[in-house]
């Protein structure tokens, strides 16, 4: 019987890391979506993503933080990024790989 419950425990633990990569996929999707938009009317700004919805922008890291926890709680995951080209950019790729990996490592 605790062989059982532990494999149960073990299958929720790998669907709740596969849905916090699947909503991480999502967020840098809606950037890069809305990338053009955002690089035209708020170049250098950082944006708060949730999902498929933008939550704000603000004009630095801290204050983007800041305003994802205020509007979402410290429990619900969102997407912090400078508003720039991505060519200026190759940290994108690393934070998100870093956080993917975490994720399953995690």
């Amino acid at each position: 019987m605790a062989q059982h419950a532990s494999r149960i425990s073990h299958k929720a633990h790998s669907n709740s890391r596969v849905r916090k990569e699947t909503v991480l996929a999502t967020e840098l999707k809606t950037f890069e979506a809305n990338l053009p938009s955002l690089l035209q009317d708020a170049p250098g700004k950082f944006v708060v993503i949730n999902g498929r919805k933008i939550i704000g922008l603000a004009d630095d890291y801290a204050h983007a933080l800041r305003l994802g926890y205020n509007q979402l709680g410290s429990d619900a995951p969102f997407f912090v990024e400078q508003v720039q080209d991505p060519k200026l950019s190759a940290r994108r790729s690393k934070v998100f790989l870093t956080r993917v990996e975490l994720l399953k490592n995690g």
